[in-house]
């Protein structure tokens, strides 16, 4: 049996042309690099195991076919058959569909193959059910209760892959392409050093080699839950999301070294289970976006809530410009953008804010902001990462357990960046002033400003006021009235609209209150 491992770079999402509709890229210059790196590697442990990597930049039905006709030419009576990892978001699936209508006209097949989840497909499904809308919960219990059996990885015993067939050793012996190749400045890809972790090297090498760092040399697992919410440093979390957005590392290998910890080491407690219990919410996007196909891409989110025509759209728009630039004035937000602009990375804590804040402030289309992710994050994933902004959209409804799930950004700064070493780091206007004003500039009067080296509208940015009112107190007591606006939805609304949209509030308290009596 002949083996040939194909990867792809397809142009419509990597190269610096490719963008998205609304303007912003498909993937950025850190991740791209990332994502070279990861081939390179993967390339390099083939041929350790006497194998090889074909790596063609080009869309995958037209790769594939090219590759299928030419083994075929070889040997008519040949069965190809062509594998890939199953994808659920919906490029993914019609790139599916693509290939197998382009190899079946020379007889060849293509076979899905499903590996993304710490919890396999045919074991999920088997416990009966459909995937519970919304609820993470519910459906993590479920699984855990039942129990569901964690396979063990995939592996291949050294030296035991067979060669790249001859008629194709050309196509192997094509270099990897760079990110001057792809339309990438070099200078884009290079990471902001206070971002200490970042940038991380792609491939399977540097992936163990991160487990094997966090979980046994620094013995950090054991930590983790305490840990995890922290926004400075390389070790408060596991940092392998890069690697297991690409599939450098498998979930599957993360969880059995967090078990593996707890018999060697002796320690079992919430942190060594929490990693596991992350990787069970990956597990959940993956699945809500399998379920839902591309309603997760609606405006109006795969519930199909009503009102969708009332949020900010334009990515031109004030509001969305600033957010994007790290430019609100509101500094834990400004720091989280800056960071990812500067570095590919943003910490759980900041993403949940800076998205609470674009969606449930300034009342802008959740969209964009799953966008801006897109284009930036090293560890993209579109499951996780349309996912998560999708519960955003439904906490704009209160539909995430009854709710609206605003985070209040001052308490937030507080509670998790308390010295404001965090704010300061990516934004060093702010550095003389003390804590806690360094988290509310705009309060600082005129006076204490300069004294501060630290003038709002010239050193730092003034505070966005969006077209709903402003979500924090100023100084300036005009500044904070005007009209009535629906602040999750950014537009403005008349007195009956408003009075409405309180009733909803209102009923939802009333809700809540009679639950817990």
């Amino acid at each position: 049996m002949e083996i040939v491992p194909v990867v792809c770079l397809d142009p419509r999402v990597y190269s610096a042309e490719a963008t998205q509709g609304c303007s912003m890229k498909k993937c950025g210059a850190k991740r791209a690099k990332f994502v070279l790196e990861s081939v390179e590697d993967l390339r390099r442990r083939l041929r350790s195991l006497g194998s090889d990597l074909i790596v063609a930049v080009e869309q995958p039905a037209t790769a594939i076919e090219r590759l299928t006709a030419a083994a075929v030419a070889v040997d008519p009576r040949a069965r190809v058959e062509v594998a890939c990892a199953e994808g659920v978001c919906t490029e993914e699936r019609d790139d599916e569909t693509a290939v197998a209508a382009a190899i079946a006209q020379h007889g060849a097949t293509l076979r899905r193959v499903w590996e993304k989840t710490l919890y396999h497909l045919d074991d999920v499904q088997g416990l009966g059910g459909q995937l519970p809308d919304d609820v993470f919960t519910n459906w993590r219990t479920k699984v855990e209760k039942a129990d569901a059996r964690l396979r063990s990885d995939l592996r291949t015993d050294e030296g035991k892959l067979p060669p790249i067939p001859p008629i194709l050793a050309s196509e192997a012996a094509r270099p990897v392409p760079g990110l001057k190749d792809l339309g990438y400045d070099e200078a884009d890809a290079v990471a902001d050093p206070r971002g200490d972790f970042f940038a991380p090297v792609g491939g399977e090498t540097a992936a163990l080699a991160r487990l094997k760092r966090y979980i046994w040399e620094e013995d950090r697992l054991k930590d983790y839950f305490d840990t995890r919410n922290a926004m400075i440093g390389q070790g408060y979390s596991s940092k392998l999301a890069p690697w297991l957005a690409r599939g450098c590392v498998s979930p599957r290998r993360v969880a059995a070294e967090t078990l593996r910890y707890e018999r060697v080491r002796g320690i079992k407690n919430k942190s060594t289970y929490w990693l596991r219990f992350e990787l069970t919410w990956r597990d959940y996007f993956v699945y809500y976006a399998r379920e839902h196909g591309s309603k997760l891409f609606w405006p109006s989110g795969a519930k199909g809530l009503g009102r969708p025509g009332h949020w900010i759209r334009e990515p031109d728009s004030r509001e969305f410009q600033a957010w994007s630039r790290g430019q609100t004035g509101v500094p834990l937000v400004d720091a989280n953008i800056r960071e990812i602009l500067a570095t590919g990375f943003m910490s759980n804590r900041g993403r949940q804010n800076v998205a609470s804040f674009l969606t449930l402030d300034l009342g802008v289309d959740w969209r964009l902001g799953a966008a801006f992710f897109e284009e930036h994050l090293v560890d993209y994933a579109p499951e996780a990462n349309w996912g998560n902004c999708r519960r955003l959209r439904h906490a704009a409804a209160g539909l995430n357990g009854g709710r609206l799930n605003k985070f209040n950004i001052l308490k937030q700064s507080k509670d998790y960046d308390p010295e404001g070493r965090y704010v300061k780091l990516w934004c060093p206007e702010l550095e003389r002033i003390p804590v806690p004003q360094c988290f509310e500039p705009w309060k600082l009067n005129r006076g204490e400003q300069a004294r501060m080296g630290c003038v709002i509208g010239e050193d730092y940015p003034p505070l966005l006021r969006s077209r709903g009112q402003p979500r924090f107190p100023t100084t300036d007591a005009a500044a904070a009235g005007g009209d009535v606006r629906d602040r999750r939805w950014g537009k403005l609304g008349t007195g009956r609209e408003a009075r409405k949209d309180q009733n909803n509030r209102n009923k939802l308290r009333r809700k809540k209150h009679s639950r817990l009596q």
